[in-house]
This record gives C-alpha cells, structure tokens and sequence, in this order.
C-alpha cells in the first residue's frame, strides 16, 4: 500500500511536500496564519475511503485559511474552482477568495456535514485513478484547537485511503475532549 502523501507546504518557508507535518498547534505571535506551512495529509489514492485526507487549520476563519489550503492543493488536484463549507463550523465568510492565482467560488451550507469541506476542481491530478469523483475531493477538517496529538493522529486515518465511517465519528473518537 501506498503511504499517505503529507502535504506541509508555504511559499514563505520552501518547505519540500515531504517534509514533517507542522506540530504547532497555533501560529507564533506576529505571524499571519497564511504565512505557515498548511498542515495536510492526502490520501495516496482519492476516492476509496470517507474522505480524501485532513486539513488542520489555525482558525475558523475561513477566507484566511483557505487561501494556503488551496496554494497546496492545486499541484496535487488542478485548479480548485470551488470550496463547499458548512455554515456553522466557520467564522462568517466571503463568497469567493483569490487563491493559487485566480477566484474560487465559496459555497456555504447548513446540511454539509461541519467536519469536511469539499474542494472542486478542474483538472483532476496524477495519481487520482480509484477516485468515484474525479472532480472533488472531500477533507476531514480537524479543529483549531485540537493538541498536536490528536491531529496527528486522526490525520493517519483520515488519509489511510481505507478510512471508514462518518467524519464527524472519525474525528470524534480523537478529540472529543475538545468539541
């Protein structure tokens, strides 16, 4: 089996997508979030489990987050078009953000599920072969505010590839000290 693919990456720091996931739990004081490595695990191969990897943002502000979670996606999805957010799992938001250099629409949903967010996009990448929708892929989100630990560990099975269950169970049976 193939290993998950660890996406650790900002255009500030050079880091090489293989590098060790970011173990910090908040930014350092001073630095804007969108200037920090995204923390993200893929999936080796998209579509086979619940969802297609974990993204551990630095907030719930959505329009900040976004922009370094979709810089890191484009080279391994193509173009991301689209973010579909639960309503409720974020701090209010716009309509679109300017992002791996051009707009993407920002859709906003009370009936998604709030730990995921889904990213469309138009050219799926390499590697997407067992993928059931070429065109999106689904993240486990994982809060702010969860320990170093817990990330890591529910990143591991959210980009397993074979990971089983809602979401919302898959991040609950890790952090549910903090929800």
């Amino acid at each position: 089996m193939t290993p998950p693919r660890t996406v650790n990456t900002s255009t500030h720091n050079g880091s090489h997508p293989s590098a060790e996931p970011v173990t910090r739990d908040a930014a350092a004081p001073g630095v804007e979030p969108a200037s920090e490595p995204v923390r993200l695990e893929l999936a080796p191969v998209f579509g086979l489990g619940a969802v297609d990897g974990a993204w551990w943002p630095r907030s719930l502000d959505a329009a900040d987050e976004l922009r370094s979670l979709l810089a890191a996606l484009a080279p391994q999805i193509g173009r991301p078009t689209r973010v579909s957010l639960n309503t409720t799992a974020w701090d209010a938001g716009p309509r679109q953000v300017r992002a791996a250099g051009h707009r993407v629409q920002l859709g906003w949903f009370t009936h998604m599920d709030p730990a995921v967010v889904t990213v469309a996009h138009l050219n799926p990448a390499g590697g997407s072969g067992g993928r059931r929708f070429h065109d999106r892929v689904r993240l486990l989100v994982i809060p702010p505010q969860a320990t170093p630990q817990q990330a890591r560990a529910v990143m591991s099975r959210a980009a397993s590839g074979t990971a089983s269950g809602t979401p919302s169970d898959m991040l609950a049976s890790e952090t549910a000290d903090i929800r």
